[in-house]
């Protein structure tokens, strides 16, 4: 699909052109990435340097993927290493002072071109992403929709997905999150939303944040660009509800067991999840936990306030696809509750919670890695889950990471007299784990992201599953 011409992305963008290009035809695009990998034919690789890598070295291989246009920095254009590749470069070249400003300009431009799209942007420490496909999916039941798709939820990542709208689209759901100041007033500007969600305040990123005020304040951003005629929905008994009506123009509309409209029955079915009674329509919500029935009333609430009848809440949560690393459970001699997409320690005791209702201690095996971006927080966040240790009692805590240390150390100081074990080796954690797992044994999975965690599943199918046997 035709996106932007070459013109077009000067103007919006206020790059400059250099060079000339020899390439015959190419004088548009049709998308956008930051990864040569994900470059398709008529794609505008921009390059970003990060902290790992630096997209200008992989300019040739987005060249060989049929990019039809790049855009450099202005450092990189002044660099020796420019002047060796740029022979190569038969496709316009930009230049632009940041490259990541130039890209978010180019998806504010495009989602200005569907003026008739509803806009609802979600936010939180945890459960953005459960909220954003339950919404989405009931919100497909009424009209084509948008979603951000697996995590692209950043400063990069939200641009890179809302140049997915498209013509036939209605609803737009996106997620943004934050992990730095400033962060979300980029997101807003690229994708002005109309309505925004918060699923909760927590610890997450709290180390580049500061404080759950920094955290809270920075969220608070996306209300703080909702329009007068717009909804901001919010948890019942939200602690930063006086913060936020300071910063919104929008009215507020509550979520929760006793807030949610229409909800009639919840009944707890442990690690099945949720059977839920709404507005006369039973239906089933196959995520467990307290945490993730709250995602799903936040959902239908958002999803009722714009339009959704009951038959398309039903239909929606009905057809909603499970997420990888997201309170997923994987049945097999040994069951697996995978939530090891990211970490935090509400999101840590929110799944405690869940496990203590349903899951006997001498059949339950807690594998917890490190949760990372909390800075000065982290010992206090890595105690509070040792606590949780203690206090849920399991038959085995393997504890993954140099922080877990504090909540193994914690555990044991609030009287857990369990098996806790702690490495900071993957091979020893996996050799720990097999040499551990009995028949019937229901094993979490829950660290963050960098930990890949993800890693054990095969290992507990299959080497881990066979000696349980």
């Amino acid at each position: 699909m035709y996106m932007f011409s070459l013109s077009e992305m000067i103007e919006i963008t206020g790059a400059s052109l250099i060079g000339t290009h020899t390439r015959t035809g190419i004088d548009r695009i049709t998308g956008a990435a930051v990864d040569s990998r994900k470059v398709k034919k008529g794609s505008l690789f921009v390059a970003l340097k990060g902290d790992r890598t630096d997209g200008h070295l992989y300019l040739p291989d987005a060249l060989s993927k049929g990019a039809a246009a790049v855009m450099i920095s202005e450092d990189f254009q002044k660099a020796d290493q420019f002047q060796t590749v740029r022979k190569e470069l038969d496709i316009p070249v930009l230049v632009h002072e940041n490259p990541l400003d130039g890209l978010q300009k180019l998806a504010a431009a495009w989602v200005r071109k569907f003026p008739d799209l509803i806009r609802i942007g979600i936010t939180g420490s945890n459960g953005k992403t459960t909220t954003k496909e339950i919404l989405a999916a009931i919100l497909s039941e009424i009209a084509p929709t948008v979603k951000n798709r697996g995590n692209l939820n950043s400063e990069i990542g939200l641009p890179l997905a809302v140049l997915e709208i498209r013509e036939e689209h209605r609803f737009g759901v996106f997620e943004m999150g934050v992990n730095h100041p400033g962060e979300m007033e980029q997101m807003v500007r690229v994708f002005d939303p109309q309505y925004g969600l918060i699923t909760n305040v927590g610890t997450a990123h709290i180390g580049l944040l500061g404080s759950r005020e920094g955290i809270a304040r920075e969220k608070g951003t996306l209300f703080a660009s909702l329009p007068a005629n717009g909804i901001a929905f919010c948890p019942e008994n939200f602690e930063w509800l006086d913060l936020y009506r300071e910063m919104c123009r929008a009215s507020f509309v509550s979520f929760g067991p006793e807030s949610t409209l229409g909800m009639e029955r919840i009944e707890n079915r442990g690690l099945k999840g949720w059977e839920l009674s709404y507005r006369g329509a039973e239906f089933h919500l196959p995520l467990p936990g307290s945490h993730n029935l709250q995602n799903a009333l936040a959902a239908i609430q958002a999803a009722r306030s714009l339009g959704a009848r009951t038959q398309h809440i039903r239909a929606g949560i009905e057809k909603m696809e499970l997420l990888d690393g997201r309170s997923q459970i994987i049945d097999g001699p040994v069951t697996i509750l995978h939530d090891g997409y990211n970490a935090n320690a509400e999101s840590v005791l929110a799944i405690f919670s869940t496990l203590k209702e349903c899951v006997s201690s001498e059949q339950l095996v807690l594998v917890l890695g490190s949760m990372k971006e909390l800075g000065d927080a982290a010992e206090v966040s890595h105690r509070m889950v040792g606590r949780g240790i203690a206090g849920l009692s399991p038959r085995l805590a393997l504890l993954f990471g140099e922080e877990m240390n504090y909540a193994g150390r914690e555990a044991k100081l609030n009287g857990y007299r369990g098996d806790i074990r702690h490495t900071d080796d993957f091979q020893q954690l996996r050799d720990m784990l097999c040499g551990s797992i009995h028949p019937g044994d229901v094993v979490l999975l829950k660290g963050s992201r960098s930990m890949e965690l993800e890693r054990l599943i095969p290992v507990l199918q299959h080497d881990c599953s066979e000696k349980a046997v």
